[in-house]
């Protein structure tokens, strides 16, 4: 238990400081006077580029329509919840390393994003893929990486990986 502690410490730790550097970096060297664009960064041509974008409004613009307040309560209020089952989940009995670092992974996003919209209102977001501006993805930042790869890593190890016996061993979940 101790060192899940340490690798769970570790990987939040390293991920909010990391992802919240980024973001203040990405701002102050992107966002305009009135807190949107200023520049971008072609990183490589058509595909990449770091734009900041201020989004107050969740994943993909989702909660776009929503009074600001309802909105921003909401979010803050879920990713509250989102926190304390993440943290849950990860230290139940029985919990692998790999699920550990998963929801580890999913936690040190959730933090990172939770404390842009406490603080600021909005969250960060600076990383732009898009094919030639004729496909685009959703401007991210660090922390929805973060989030991504630990979801990836959940839904494989849920998908492939034999379930968990009472008793610690791989196979059969025994009958108690």
């Amino acid at each position: 238990m101790k060192s899940r502690l340490i690798v769970v410490g570790l990987i939040l730790l390293i991920g909010v400081v990391l992802d919240l550097w980024t973001k203040a970096w990405a701002e102050s060297r992107l966002a305009g006077k009135d807190g949107g664009r200023r520049q971008e960064i072609e990183i490589v041509e058509d595909y990449f580029h770091l734009t900041f974008v201020p989004n107050p409004h969740g994943a993909f613009s989702l909660f776009e329509k929503l009074p600001e307040t309802v909105r921003r309560t909401g979010l803050i209020v879920a990713s509250l919840l989102a926190v304390g089952v993440i943290t849950a989940l990860m230290f139940r009995p029985g919990t692998g390393w790999w699920m550990t670092v998963a929801f580890a992974l999913v936690l040190s996003g959730a933090v990172g994003n939770l404390y842009d919209r406490v603080f600021l209102g909005y969250v960060r977001d600076f990383i732009d893929w898009h094919y030639k501006r004729e496909f685009t993805w959703p401007t991210f930042n660090l922390a929805d990486s973060y989030i991504s790869v630990g979801v990836t890593i959940l839904v494989v190890m849920t998908l492939f990986s034999k379930p968990v016996k009472s008793d610690g061993k791989k196979g059969q979940p025994s009958k108690a």
